[in-house]
């Protein structure tokens, strides 16, 4: 399970690399490969809460007739922050679960047949 240090580590990690928008921020949270699970909501109350404590900067930004939208982007304070709660993490021992980790171990218990399909299905 993650918790809130591994979000906000997550978040300023993705915004590090450059600034996004919220809705781009989304897209990558979405993505399969991402460790930590942040629904869109709880993003954007982290979002808040990083912006709050000088960590996140968001700025307007309009293109032609389009709504305004925030780019997000991490402050110095944030990269400090950044490294800080990286460093922390790397040094804490947590094993990883992967809840499909116990399936994964026993697959050849099953004929290819039956394996393929329900891989296919996720």
């Amino acid at each position: 399970m993650s918790t809130v240090k591994d979000k906000r580590l997550l978040l300023l990690g993705i915004l590090s690399a450059h600034g996004l928008h919220g809705y781009e921020l989304n897209e990558l949270l979405k993505s399969p490969s991402t460790a930590v699970r942040i629904g869109k909501a709880n993003a954007y109350q982290i979002l808040a809460k990083l912006e709050k404590e000088g960590l996140v900067e968001g700025r307007e930004e309009r293109i032609a007739k389009r709504p305004p939208r925030t780019i997000y982007t991490v402050t110095e304070a944030g990269r400090a922050e950044f490294a800080r709660l990286l460093q922390e993490r790397l040094a804490e021992f947590q094993p990883i679960e992967y809840p499909d980790g116990i399936s994964l171990n026993f697959i050849d218990g099953l004929p290819p047949e039956t394996v393929v399909p329900l891989l296919e299905q996720r």
